[in-house]
């Protein structure tokens, strides 16, 4: 069960992540988002992805 729920959240994270990295320069314009845009960064985000993955697997 707990694989299963890895997965979709694999998919969906990345699929997500791949929106927000297309759309990073007209997310940059708003305020808000400004701050975290940068912290965007494809190698980091992927990694991140990944540790939170190993994580619901062993949950």
């Amino acid at each position: 069960m707990g694989l299963l729920r890895a997965i979709i959240t694999l998919v969906i994270s990345i699929t997500i992540l791949n929106l927000i990295l297309r759309y990073k320069e007209s997310l940059e314009k708003y305020p808000i988002l400004r701050h975290f845009v940068p912290l965007l960064e494809e190698k980091k985000c992927y990694i991140l992805i990944g540790i939170m993955l190993i994580l619901m697997i062993i949950w």
